[in-house]
């Protein structure tokens, strides 16, 4: 007070004060209103993209309210959408980025096709957060083209994954998502392969344009190459069942299929420094995304879908998870109309090491796919 009566006294002036109730105060008005376009992602799905594409050192869509949180607990730099006292730049389309930051982007919905042109355009280093939506958006094929990498960070019905802005400040989403929520990485650092361009070469050798038969899975079906004339491999070490989807999709584009064999791995269930009832519930939802999309592309494509249930490994807590996945797939299987391939005849006896075939997995293998393809 003694500062506002001195400075008044030196300027000459008089002031004077009255109380409006901020619903009468026009200048109020922006500060009471909450947009759901400034949601942020929660403390426990920061930390994982954190851990997965990290570690981000700039925000490129945020509020000073609402700015990630480093390794340290310290708010990283982050671009706003206007001026204010913490932030490190207005507008992150005006900005200058330099390549050896990580940037983390959860813009708007609807600037997502501006954005991911833009990370393009400047080859930006960035995780970009964004929606799965159905039907699928021209920009999501971009997305799966110029990508390293894409996970699922948040599946349709989860409740708690968005923070939504608040009187009582950023409060758990209770309605769930309404769409799946996906993290895709862009770096056009050193190593320039994308998701899709894993598959280039395959598809460049392969001129054929008609494609009769499509086996797709992880490193198990790699020794088909050479079994069927009429069938086309593309296996992926390592890959687990969003990868052979995202896969799926970038190829039918381009290739003509009649049919696709999808075959699981265990990729899914057999991580040992996560828990096995996470690992089973993420795998049976990824399972129903990609039933529901296939059913969804058949809208498009004359295509008939084929599922290779997962083959057991030596460990019997994962072969638990495997049984209960299996049982769960085939019912979908059973509810989609789709093709299911039975493997739970092929036992330890059948592997080489705690997850690949023998020469006597691989044949029962065969004889599985025989019952089909004949």
């Amino acid at each position: 007070m003694k500062e506002i009566f001195q400075l008044t006294f030196q300027q000459n002036c008089n002031l004077s004060l009255s109380y409006i109730h901020t619903s009468e105060n026009p200048s109020d008005y922006l500060s009471r209103v909450y947009s759901k376009s400034d949601a942020s992602i929660s403390k426990r799905t920061w930390i994982y993209i954190q851990q997965k594409f990290g570690p981000h050192s700039v925000d490129m869509f945020s509020l000073d309210s609402n700015a990630m949180l480093d390794n340290e607990g310290f708010e990283i730099s982050h671009f706003t959408p206007y001026k204010t006292p913490l932030s490190s730049g207005v507008d992150a389309f005006a900005q200058i980025y330099k390549s050896s930051e990580i940037y983390y982007a959860f813009p708007p919905f609807c600037l997502i096709s501006a954005v991911v042109k833009f990370i393009i355009q400047e080859k930006i280093t960035c995780t970009l957060i964004f929606p799965d939506f159905k039907p699928v958006k021209p920009w999501f094929t971009v997305i799966l083209s110029y990508s390293k990498e894409i996970v699922t960070i948040g599946y349709k019905g989860d409740k708690g994954v968005l923070l939504y802005p608040s009187k009582k400040g950023f409060l758990p989403d209770k309605r769930g998502l309404q769409c799946n929520l996906c993290a895709a990485k862009f770096s056009f650092i050193g190593d320039n392969n994308t998701c899709a361009d894993k598959y280039s070469k395959i598809i460049s050798t392969n001129p054929q344009k008609f494609i009769p038969v499509l086996f797709i899975g992880d490193s198990i079906i790699r020794f088909l190459t050479d079994v069927y004339d009429n069938v086309h491999v593309v296996s992926n070490g390592g890959a687990k069942l969003m990868d052979s989807f995202h896969c799926l999709i970038r190829l039918i584009d381009i290739l003509d299929v009649f049919v696709v064999i999808f075959h699981s791995g265990t990729n899914d269930l057999n991580k040992h420094f996560k828990p096995g009832d996470i690992q089973l519930k993420n795998a049976k939802k990824d399972i129903q995304y990609v039933f529901s999309s296939i059913r969804d592309l058949q809208t498009k494509h004359d295509i008939a879908f084929v599922f290779s249930g997962c083959i057991k490994t030596c460990n019997d807590v994962v072969n638990f998870r495997i049984n209960d996945f299996n049982t769960h797939s085939k019912e979908l299987c059973r509810r989609f109309n789709f093709f299911f391939i039975d493997n739970s005849n092929i036992s330890k006896r059948g592997l080489v090491d705690s997850v690949h075939l023998n020469e006597t997995g691989r044949n029962m293998f065969i004889q599985n796919l025989n019952g089909f393809m004949s």
